[in-house]
């Protein structure tokens, strides 16, 4: 694990930039980005074969004797077939040789390279133009768009100093981004890529090397998109947090509902009616959506982390990050059904659209667990290698995304199992989120 929080005390890896805990920063060294892909040369295209002379016409030898009138037919016959070969070429168009045959072998091109920074032409707006694209928060200050039909970067936007994690519109138009160090929420056009609104929480001040501010972390929207929620650390001595509602229509903050413990994770239930806030300090807090209040609070014996819910929203999973389990939640008696063994130090928790498969992904354990709904059991495990943050699936089920903090995103084919390449976006990356191109 190498090191400790100096301010909670949470275990975090060497690597490790945010702390696990309490999402305090630690200084670390910039990873320098791999340069570019230099464009492959074109192959060059031989030049055509040079035209051939056109020969010399000999001429006929007149015939002799008792053959002339023999002779004569021939010659009228001959006449015959020529016009007939000149018409069927097209008139009197004097064809000097047959053209060159085309090469069987088509000419080479180069394939197009996008790096990153570079905006990808699109032949589409309409919403399902985004159901490719997944949006990741990286700790240059950027959103950086990846294109899955490609695997590869097709925009970067510059989105304020130390994003966190993130919320996408279901048209794909616009993100909603937690920045961690200005206590602020930017919302950003995903077409254009400006922020449209900054939205502050308040204003940081430093007392006695602690900063005094709200420091926001996790985002998530209603299915409906009319609201965003965020949570944020108090930054003080009191390890507190509060849960900020924001009107999508205006970009303005609607309320803020106090939590008596630090929130970590938070997930809107699939019919928008309550969002699960967990808590490392044993608690789950139910929120009413309707009135943006905490009406029920779920005690457990851990340290709640990521959470989800199922498809049809009976079921809420939560991951126990010291205990490396994941709960499963009655969503109508809030009790604990079952707890499932996954791998260590459980985070992120995706599941299918289908409600079908869980996926969970492990910090320390460095992989991702695929457990089968139905039965409550883990059916594989996808070794990774790296340290895992979040993850999300694609709208079609077809792949998950797994994140880690050195900035890579890994596929998995969810028919099989297996890894993919990953795609490079920049280092100590949290946020990502998949547009599920809904209208």
């Amino acid at each position: 694990m190498g090191k400790f929080c100096t301010r909670c005390g949470a275990p975090h890896p060497d690597e490790g930039r945010f702390c696990t805990g309490c999402g305090a920063s630690f200084p670390s060294a910039d990873t320098p980005s791999p340069p570019p892909p230099a464009l492959s040369s074109p192959t060059p295209v031989p030049p055509p074969p040079a035209s051939a002379t056109t020969p010399t016409p000999v001429a006929a030898r007149p015939p002799s004797g008792n053959r002339k009138i023999l002779a004569g037919i021939g010659a009228v016959a001959l006449l015959v077939v020529a016009a007939i070969v000149l018409l069927s070429r097209g008139g009197d168009d004097p064809v000097d040789q047959p053209a060159p045959a085309a090469s069987s072998e088509a000419t080479p091109t180069s394939p197009a390279v996008v790096t990153p920074g570079d905006t990808a032409p699109s032949a589409e707006t309409s919403d399902t133009a985004c159901l490719a694209n997944i949006y990741v928060t990286t700790g240059d200050g950027t959103i950086t768009v990846i294109d899955t039909a490609s695997n590869s970067v097709i925009n970067t936007i510059s989105v304020g100093a130390d994003p966190r994690g993130l919320a996408v519109t279901s048209s794909g138009s616009k993100a909603y981004v937690a920045d961690f160090e200005a206590s602020a929420v930017m919302a950003v056009d995903l077409t254009t890529g400006s922020t449209v609104a900054t939205i502050e929480l308040s204003t940081p001040t430093r007392i006695n090397e602690i900063i005094e501010s709200y420091e926001p972390a996790a985002v998530a929207m209603t299915p409906d998109g009319t609201k965003v929620y965020v949570l944020s650390y108090y930054g003080d001595t009191t390890f507190s947090g509060g849960l900020w509602v924001i009107d999508a229509a205006t970009d303005t903050l609607r309320t803020q509902v106090n939590l008596a413990a630090r929130p970590l994770s938070i997930a809107v239930s699939p019919d928008g009616l309550t969002a699960y806030v967990t808590s490392p300090d044993q608690q789950i807090f139910v929120v009413d959506t309707a009135t943006d209040a905490v009406i029920d609070t779920i005690i457990v014996d851990g340290r709640p982390d990521g959470v989800a819910f199922s498809a049809d929203g009976a079921t809420a999973y939560v991951a126990d990050r010291v205990g490396a389990s994941l709960w499963v939640i009655d969503t109508a008696t809030l009790t604990v059904l079952d707890t499932i063994g996954v791998s260590e130090y459980p985070v992120g928790i995706a599941v299918s659209p289908d409600g079908s498969a869980v996926y969970v992904s492990s910090y320390y354990g460095e992989s991702v667990d695929v457990i089968a709904a139905a039965a409550n059991t883990v059916i594989a495990t996808v070794e990774i290698g790296e340290t895992l943050t979040s993850l999300d699936v694609a709208p079609d089920g077809s792949s998950v995304y797994a994140l880690d903090y050195l900035g890579n995103v890994w596929g998995i084919d969810t028919a099989t199992n297996t890894l993919q390449p990953p795609i490079q976006v920049g280092g100590w990356s949290q946020g990502i989120a998949v547009c599920d191109g809904a209208p």
